[in-house]
């Protein structure tokens, strides 16, 4: 196939060609032998288990310790780590580094959520402060109650359901909202609860005849020393 330069720049340049991909998802895929399947229900369950909790939070404990830098090489050739953010002009580095900061500092655990349930999102609140616009409020909403809406094959703004009111829903537009998909698959807007994982061990602590349930009867069964007879 030949093209000139205009028609392969516009060949090339432009949305994506395969934008309106739907990913194949086979439901088989959500049963495993005889574990329960692995629906919303089975997340808020599994997230009683202390265990459970506590995995999620060491995951999530490296991302708050994470510090903002940027390269630069020395007149001595060694490259070394500079706080903060490089920009062309120093107060952009600097605004800049005040939004990140105060979403690590206040928000950082609502948009870790999807690593629970597959996906978060959530409504932006913006302050004035010295006449700049910043961010206020990341103000978190159920994975459920969230839905993407798709243009050209990305997420172009998100739907929230459950409103009080005559509203019900209502569709907001980026930068007025945020999306967060944990390791989606196929360029979907949704991703995977990391819990899936985690399915398996859980089914078998916590399900009839598990570990919780082996335990139980072992201790009701040594709950007592029994008797003593002797003969003749």
């Amino acid at each position: 196939m030949a093209f000139g330069f205009g028609k392969l720049r516009n060949w090339l340049i432009g949305p994506a060609k395969t934008a309106t991909y739907q990913q194949y998802v086979d439901s088989h895929f959500q049963r495993i032998r005889d574990l329960p399947l692995f629906t919303r229900q089975t997340i808020q369950a599994m997230l009683v288990d202390p265990t459970i909790r506590l995995g999620l939070a060491m995951r999530a404990a490296p991302l708050y310790q994470a510090e903002f830098a940027w390269e630069q090489t020395g007149a001595d050739g060694i490259k070394r780590w500079m706080p903060g953010i490089l920009a062309d002009k120093p107060e952009v580095g600097r605004y800049v580094l005040r939004q990140l900061k105060r979403i690590w500092q206040c928000d950082l655990g609502k948009i870790l959520t999807a690593q629970t349930w597959g996906w978060s999102a959530g409504e932006v609140t913006y302050r004035l402060r010295d006449e700049q616009v910043h961010i206020d409020r990341l103000m978190h909403r159920h994975a459920i109650d969230v839905f993407p809406l798709m243009g050209q094959g990305e997420v172009k703004a998100v739907r929230f359901k459950r409103l009080k009111g005559d509203v019900g829903q209502l569709d907001l537009r980026f930068p007025k909202v945020f999306w967060h998909a944990f390791f989606p698959e196929g360029e979907s807007p949704f991703g995977w609860s990391i819990l899936k994982g985690a399915h398996s061990p859980w089914a078998d602590k916590w399900m009839d005849g598990g570990a919780l349930d082996v335990r139980r009867l072992f201790a009701h069964k040594d709950a007592y020393g029994g008797v003593t007879v002797g003969y003749p």
